[in-house]
């Protein structure tokens, strides 16, 4: 099998965080939610544990010399 590169400890510590809150959210609420519902509590779980965030960013896409707003990434 390949192996994979281990992450900074930093990123590590950030990846484990946003894990945890997303298992935190999954076990107060439960299943059968909208997913912007999730979305909000997990975005109040990032925040209560000061981990600094951006919901659903714009960016613009490229089209050969165009730029097209309006997609957003999670």
């Amino acid at each position: 099998m390949g192996e994979f590169a281990a992450l900074p400890a930093e990123c590590e510590q950030t990846v484990s965080s946003c894990i945890d809150c997303a298992i935190t959210v999954h076990r107060e609420l439960g299943p059968g939610f909208k997913e912007r519902i999730y979305e909000r509590a997990y975005c109040l779980e990032l925040d209560s544990r000061q981990i600094p965030f951006e919901c659903e960013k714009q960016i613009l896409v490229r089209y050969r010399e165009w730029s097209i707003p309006g997609q957003r990434i999670d």
